[in-house]
């Protein structure tokens, strides 16, 4: 199988390129007004999979894809299923892109045209690399992004001086930046492949750059333009456990087994420098001149997140399952940052279904999945809390024609499609309804093999 280890090396390599340069250049992974408070809109930890069944994974299974949701998950690289049919001793990698549409919407007694806007990002969303070191531990390292910022928006206003007609004003405010984060994990079981405990420890890593540009239609006043440019460091932990049981064994219908997990992202604590800069821009000059500059360093603490989830599953058929997760920015300092953060809350519910995982048919084994979320955000307005909730599907499509699971090569196509509202126009905020396709790719092999020669 040389050909698909170069292809396997070639997708590692690829990857492994692709987040160094977004360390050097940030994407613009979002284009939401929202993402301007705390550290910019948080991406959760799910795969392709995860994403298409209502965003769950702290009680999942790992089938075809490291879940990082719940490190414990990664033993299941090291079993056979209930069956014994299915070697999962693999080295597997898994990454993923996305691209969001999204339609932004104000208070409806604006002028037509200035209420409504359409926006579209797409960039790279996970890498994940996951193999087994020895028959007790699986190891998986992996990189994507942590957090994002990008938004414009302008806010027009009318100045009135003394004895002068009254001027018009416009300040434009936009943030970019974002995130990015490296990791190193493992999970190993005991008592008898029940209890399942996981680790991932990472580093995230990047730039947050928000900028306000003035001006004042007035011959002879130059705008002013502030930024704020804040560098962004630190190290976490995330703990995780699963157990599972076989509640029922029938030799006909298969084991339904039932597993339960749980998740402590342990507080982050990252260091912070913000270089402040104050630019005039000149109406007949090119040149800047700078005003005045200033820097300051802030200790920044990331709440504590905890999550518990179960799965009730007859492996290989079928899968349901849902998750809850809690994380209280109540008490977040960010800088000089006066916004009123609470609570935030995720529920999700989903399953998978695959007809016929030996079928001889193309149709019965590829994977279909759904499921639903509601996300009460840590964005707070005057007492009433930013939501998001939806839906979302999707597939997982064999990258083989044969039927036979013990191949050397194993692949899968994963598609997942979210749907849903962010927000709403009450009280002069903004409500985004939006569709998000995630698109992977997971392959997988049988590495490290130790052949024995009669």
């Amino acid at each position: 199988m040389n050909q698909f280890r170069i292809v396997y090396l070639c997708f590692l390599l690829i990857s492994i390129l692709a987040g160094t340069l977004g360390t050097a250049r940030a994407q613009t992974l979002t284009l939401s007004p929202y993402s301007r408070y705390g550290i910019g809109d948080v991406f959760s930890y799910s795969s392709t999979r995860n994403a298409a069944m209502g965003g769950i994974g702290i009680g999942a299974s790992a089938l075809y894809t490291p879940n990082r949701m719940n490190p414990a998950s990664y033993v299941d690289f090291l079993n056979y299923n209930p069956k014994g049919r299915f070697d999962s001793r693999r080295t597997t990698l898994d990454i993923s892109g996305f691209s969001t549409f999204s339609r932004q919407e104000l208070q409806k007694d604006l002028p037509e045209g200035q209420n409504v806007a359409n926006q579209s990002t797409a960039g790279f969303r996970d890498m994940s690399y996951l193999f087994p070191s020895n028959k007790k531990v699986a190891i998986a390292i992996g990189f994507s992004p942590y957090s994002t910022v990008g938004y414009v928006i302008a806010d027009t206003f009318r100045l009135q001086r003394e004895d002068t007609v009254a001027s018009l004003g416009q300040i434009d405010y936009s943030g970019r930046g974002g995130l990015n984060q490296g990791y190193i994990g493992g999970g190993t079981s005991f008592l008898n492949n029940k209890l399942r405990v996981g680790a991932n420890l990472y580093y995230a890593f990047g730039n947050i750059q928000y900028e306000w540009l003035s001006r004042l239609a007035v011959a002879g006043v130059n705008e002013v333009r502030t930024t704020n440019s804040t560098y962004i460091r630190g190290g976490g932990a995330l703990i995780g456990v699963q157990f599972q049981d076989t509640l029922r064994n029938d030799s006909v219908s298969g084991p339904l087994v039932l597993r339960i997990g749980g998740v402590s992202d342990v507080s982050m604590f990252m260091n912070a420098k913000r270089l402040t800069e104050y630019t005039t821009i000149g109406f007949t000059s090119s040149v800047n001149d700078t005003l005045g500059s200033g820097e300051e360093s802030q200790n920044i603490k990331i709440p504590q997140r905890w999550g518990v989830g179960f799965e009730l599953s007859k492996p290989l058929k079928w899968y349901v399952g849902a998750d809850v997760m809690l994380q209280n920015w109540k008490n977040f300092q960010y800088f000089n940052d006066a916004s009123d953060l609470r609570q935030d809350l995720q529920i999700g519910v989903g399953g998978e279904f695959t007809p016929d995982y030996l079928g001889d048919k193309y149709f019965q084994r590829i994977n279909y999945r759904a499921g639903a979320f509601y996300h009460k955000t840590y964005l707070n307005y005057g007492g009433r809390p930013i939501t998001d909730n939806g839906i979302s599907f999707g597939i997982g499509l064999p990258m083989s024609k044969s039927k036979q699971p013990l191949s050397d090569f194993l692949g899968r196509f994963n598609l997942s499609v979210e749907l849903g509202k962010k927000g709403n126009t009450q009280y002069h905020l903004m409500q985004e309804w939006y569709g998000r396709v995630r698109f992977g790719i997971t392959v997988s092999e049988r590495w490290f093999v130790r052949r024995v020669v009669d």
